[in-house]
């Protein structure tokens, strides 16, 4: 099994990095900056899409086999945590178009959208440790099974 970990974890980076920066530059080009990491935190969550599937069928991470049930409820959730993020990216970005358009509504601030990043990265980090776990656990339940 082949995960981007560091993939995500660089395209958080990333965005923490734009948004530290702040719009001391002007804010089109904070805006133009957090769209592009935000673009590249979605490319990132896309790339996790199918990371545990076999190519045979199954999961890559019980060898192929079907998943347990649990596995199976644990990978559910990841996969709804995924669509969850790159929902919150796609909507992240809308806003930030709309800042650039001019529009004065309160979910197009610079300071509603830091707040929704912010929280963006958070729930990031949540699904890196989550997903992490997740494979820690099959693999030391593998460990001495059928001993």
């Amino acid at each position: 099994m082949q995960l981007t970990s560091e993939a995500l974890s660089a395209a958080a980076a990333s965005l923490e990095t734009a948004l530290e920066e702040g719009a001391e530059h002007g804010l089109r080009v904070w805006a133009a900056r957090v769209d592009q990491a935000l673009s590249v935190v979605e490319q990132a969550i896309w790339r996790r899409d199918g990371a545990f599937e076999s190519p045979e069928g199954g999961t890559s991470l019980e060898g192929g086999r079907s998943p347990s049930p649990g596995t199976d409820r644990d990978l559910d959730r990841l996969r709804d945590e995924r669509a969850d993020l790159l929902a919150e990216a796609g909507a992240l970005r809308w806003r930030l178009r709309r800042l650039l358009d001019n529009n004065s509504h309160a979910e197009a601030q610079p300071e509603t959208i830091c707040r929704r990043a912010a929280a963006l990265l958070g729930a990031l980090e949540r699904y890196e440790r989550d997903e992490t776990w997740l494979v820690l656990e099959v693999a030391t339940t593998d460990i001495g099974a059928g001993d």
